[in-house]
């Protein structure tokens, strides 16, 4: 069991947030106050309800929300407020309000983790994809840039170049018959 909560600790540290859907408020919206929004952090059903009934009344508005998207309230031009979901939004009359996860509509802890962690994992193989690619092209470009024949400035000897057809194994590059002022030191 020891060993079981710090590996659970470093799972959700590497995927993520996969906590679980908040029970009671989210988001809240009481009349003077600046409306906000918050993301969601796990995928569920959210209900929007008139806070100040006793009883829970039917619900104004719901709607399924991913990891990520923004659930809550903005002030409209004419300075109303507006209930923010993805994909929809309403009007509100004055009143306080609120956003609240619908029980039993989140998505199952295994499954968020197994998401959280596919995710982690293919932006970690798109990541060390795009970085072998940049090299493998850095490294083309540096070990082709001298074999172009008509480029005055290429220091490129198809005669030592095993891939060249005018390969010749016995061909010494570093030498020059014209060249008398060779050190002859030591003969």
């Amino acid at each position: 069991m020891r060993r079981f909560v710090p590996g659970l600790a470093l799972l959700s540290t590497l995927t993520g947030c996969v906590s679980a859907p908040p029970k009671g408020a989210f988001v809240e919206y009481h009349a003077g106050l600046t409306p906000t929004t918050r993301p969601v952090k796990c995928e569920a059903t959210y209900a929007l309800y008139l806070k100040d009934q006793v009883r829970p009344s039917e619900p104004l508005l719901t709607q399924c929300a991913r990891k990520g998207e923004h659930i809550g309230f903005a002030s409209g031009d004419d300075g109303t407020v507006i209930a923010i979901a993805p994909g929809s939004s309403l009007t509100l009359p004055p009143g306080s309000y609120v956003w609240e996860a619908v029980p039993g509509t989140a998505v199952p802890w295994r499954k968020r983790v197994h998401l959280d962690l596919r995710e982690a994992v293919l932006a970690t193989l798109v990541v060390v994809g795009v970085a072998a690619l940049v090299v493998g092209v850095a490294f083309l470009a540096a070990s082709n840039k001298d074999k172009d024949p008509n480029d005055p400035n290429n220091d490129y000897d198809p005669y030592s170049d095993p891939s060249s057809p005018h390969y010749n194994p016995n061909y010494n590059s570093n030498y020059d018959p014209y060249n008398f002022n060779r050190n002859t030191t030591g003969y």
